[in-house]
């Protein structure tokens, strides 16, 4: 399961001076809180901060702000848009679900298009609702060192900030609050959600898939083709004079497509292993090799195989200089997945009819 973790600059959070933009709020005053169905008044003990460059982040789909839009839960709640992490909790039902898992594609919308987001949370002296737009969210949870993702934290600093992080059981014990951490656990409230959204007017997003990973390399910013593309080998060829590979691909997440596949990763397709033939030499690149950084989630293993996900926009190495008779890449893969058609993908398939 994952942590939550924090307020989007700008959303304003209920105090006992008004409403408070979450960047605004000072240590030591006081915040309403939500205990069963009464307030209360508590000091805010810390303030954590971060600005997030998702452009830099390895996996920004992790992330990259979900927007809940007002009147998303009922009227008025929020009442304004709230900008959240996608593993921040909100209040539903008595229960507290990551907003990435209450997603509809209408009124609750993961903004991957966003390339920066200051983040904020709020630590109480123990887990808390507190109400963000009029809607109920929780605190702070501090989980096994959570500090480190923010800049103001005391320890360490995490330079590459991941938000989804694993709950135990001694920090679901102190939540304060039933966690609803899976698919089918919010199930019925994603389902509520988006059922009110169709009666506010909102058209659910209907995706059209396909399982045709539209594989090529960007060679210097030029797009080469496969010459053999098989269900487990594509093999290119590189120019004499290659200066930078990027192996580029459709790319979707799981959980987009089917709830049932709790993946929210942005996945091209897997790669087990690199092979470049230049000249006499043959040089192999396997799934786990330390230079495949950019563009590449960590590599998985089944026990007999390994691999390691693209996200759409891989950066590949240049073991060895390519001479003037160029190269050989072959491409050996694992898998694909289920790509959304984009409106792109439908006007060239419109343009070659």
């Amino acid at each position: 399961m994952a942590v939550g973790f924090c307020f989007a600059a700008g959303t304003r959070l209920l105090t006992v001076r008004g409403e408070v933009p979450v960047e605004d709020l000072r240590e030591g005053e006081s915040i309403v809180t939500l205990v069963g169905t009464s307030r209360a008044l508590r000091p805010v003990v810390w303030i954590g901060r971060r600005q997030v460059d998702l452009v830099a982040s390895p996996e920004p789909e992790l992330s990259a702000p979900v927007r809940i839009r007002r009147d998303a839960f009922a009227e008025n709640i929020p009442g304004r848009d709230v900008w959240l992490s996608p593993d921040h909790r909100v209040l539903v039902d008595g229960r507290l679900i990551p907003v990435r898992l209450l997603a509809n594609g209408m009124t609750i919308t993961h903004e991957r298009d966003v390339t920066s987001v200051r983040y904020f949370h709020v630590e109480l002296e123990s887990h808390a609702i507190i109400l963000a737009e009029g809607l109920p969210a929780e605190t702070f949870l501090d989980e096994l060192g959570d500090r480190s993702f923010f800049s103001n934290s005391d320890g360490p600093v995490s330079l590459q900030p991941n938000l989804g992080k694993i709950v135990g059981p001694e920090a679901a014990a102190r939540a304060c609050a039933p966690l609803a951490m899976t698919a089918a656990e919010s199930e019925p409230a994603w389902r509520s959600l988006a059922d009110r959204a169709r009666a506010l007017g909102f058209v659910p997003v209907q995706w059209d898939t396909t399982s045709d990973p539209d594989l090529r390399m960007v060679v210097d910013e030029h797009e080469i083709r496969p010459l053999v593309e098989e269900a487990t080998r594509c093999v290119f060829a590189l120019p004499a004079g290659t200066q930078s590979i990027r192996l580029a691909s459709r790319a979707s997440v799981p959980f987009d497509l089917d709830r049932a596949h709790e993946d929210w990763r942005n996945l091209g397709v897997g790669v087990t292993k690199l092979v470049y033939r230049v000249g006499a030499d043959q040089i192999e690149i396997p799934a786990d090799h330390p230079s495949l950084i950019r563009g590449w989630h960590d590599a998985e293993t089944d026990g007999s195989t390994m691999w390691r996900w693209t996200n759409g926009s891989a950066h590949l190495p240049l073991p060895t200089p390519i001479g003037a008779g160029g190269a050989i890449l072959e491409l050996h893969l694992f898998g694909h997945a289920t790509y959304a058609v984009t409106e792109e993908d439908a006007e060239t398939q419109r343009r070659v009819a």
